[in-house]
């Protein structure tokens, strides 16, 4: 939904936040999309609204969902306003993009078919039958703690991974006597985590 970098990080808050974009022209309109997603807390929802237009994005493990708004008008000093708020403790958000042109005021959740990157981390195949490699690249080295959760979040299956050499490394990871269906797969280190879904075909 966004690139890799824009969600290595997350600004989150207990609190109603608004975000304020200035230095627009009032004669144009412009397209939004807002980004959130954060490896914790689940059950977090952070809602976007502006007027009567509003979106709420499923934040953890968050890698399809964005917030879109299409066709605001700035106001008169040129600024939009978005509201963030939320339906449990966090509101986050990772960051936004604005184009400028449009012709339709409206707000949808957009969602891409798929995802095989996510930062360092990369599912060689995203769709399995048995397993796949994991291609792991960074400055790290020493043992990583591996998990696989299931739609809902519960771990099913865990493991450890030792990474020798700063870089890139590659290790399997096998879903074999899971169902079918839509995991994620996490690798972790101290302060580092990675997370990429991979699926579960019959």
């Amino acid at each position: 939904m966004a690139p890799k970098e824009v969600l290595r990080h997350a600004s989150y808050s207990t609190v109603e936040r608004t975000v304020t974009i200035s230095g627009l022209t009032p004669s144009k309109k412009y397209d939004l999309e807002f980004y959130a997603s954060r490896n914790s807390s689940s059950g977090n929802n952070s809602v976007f609204k502006n007027g009567t237009l509003q979106k709420s994005i499923a934040t953890y493990n968050n890698y399809t969902n964005k917030a879109t708004f299409g066709g605001l008008t700035a106001d008169a000093s040129g600024k939009i306003v978005v509201n963030l708020t939320r339906t449990a403790t966090f509101t986050y958000l990772n960051g936004f993009m604005i184009t400028e042109g449009s012709t339709e005021a409206v707000a949808s959740v957009s969602r891409t078919a798929t995802l095989e990157v996510a930062g360092g981390l990369t599912a060689v195949s995203s769709q399995t039958q048995d397993r796949t490699a994991l291609k792991l690249d960074n400055d790290l080295t020493g043992q990583f703690n591996v998990t696989v959760s299931d739609a809902e979040g519960t771990i099913v299956k865990t493991t450890v991974i030792n990474k020798t050499a700063v870089g890139i490394t590659q290790s399997y990871i096998s879903l074999k006597g899971l169902a079918a269906g839509e995991y994620q797969v996490t690798i972790s280190q101290k302060d580092y985590s990675l997370t990429v879904p991979v699926t579960k075909i019959d």
